[in-house]
């Protein structure tokens, strides 16, 4: 089966929004633009699902992927608690590019954390990504649409560069706005920490976090 692709001005149309459920929904991979680079994503809680993502991918099996959300509720449906500095860095910048690792809950399979304790997530600020997520009605186990290694694509022509004609559904929706990847702050121990620069500066986290470790 050939990637199947959908173009898409600002938002998705009823039907268009259907086709991207029914995939997920069947455990298969939609691929999508978000406010930094274009992602891959598959329903987080189907084993099945998350694996054919990785094999897309090229991903190894031991490194982690996130989650996306659109909500506080798709939040908590995942994680342990959001202590209250995560409340303030996710009132400052989501929807944006902050991805925040918190202790995730057991409810999480292992292939998405890498069996990790953790697990990072994020609200993009994209309307066509939050279409799907609030559609769909919980998070989404998520990742840049590249092969592992390579580049993250900004458009869906880069995607189909790296990612070829496998089975998936591509949402092309133009070039991204950040085309940078979203910065990673771990608030999962005592001492919070930027683990990844990115589309959120490090002086504006400061300023919510003055503690935190570059």
């Amino acid at each position: 089966m050939e990637v199947e692709i959908i173009k898409v001005k600002e938002k998705l149309a009823d039907n268009e929004l259907i086709q991207a459920i029914r995939y997920l929904e069947q455990e298969k991979t939609v691929v999508f633009p978000t406010d930094t680079v274009y992602g891959i994503g598959a329903d987080l809680f189907k084993e099945k699902a998350v694996k054919n993502l990785f094999e897309i991918k090229k991903r190894p099996l031991d490194k982690p992927i996130n989650a996306l959300v659109s909500s506080m509720k798709q939040v908590e449906m995942i994680v342990e608690n959001i202590p209250d500095s995560a409340i303030k860095l996710i009132k400052e910048f989501w929807p944006g590019g902050l991805t925040i690792i918190l202790k995730k809950k057991d409810i999480v399979p292992d292939i998405v954390t890498a069996g990790r304790e953790t697990i990072g997530v994020r609200k993009p600020n994209n309307e066509i990504i939050l279409q799907i997520l609030e559609k769909f009605g919980k998070p989404l186990a998520a990742t840049s649409a590249n092969i592992s290694g390579l580049s993250s694509p900004i458009t869906a022509k880069e995607v189909l560069e790296q990612l070829g004609e496998k089975s998936y559904l591509l949402i092309d929706g133009g070039k991204t706005i950040e085309k940078q990847p979203s910065t990673i702050i771990d608030l999962s121990s005592k001492k919070p920490q930027i683990l990844r620069k990115g589309s959120v500066s490090v002086e504006k986290i400061k300023e919510i976090l003055p503690s935190i470790i570059e």
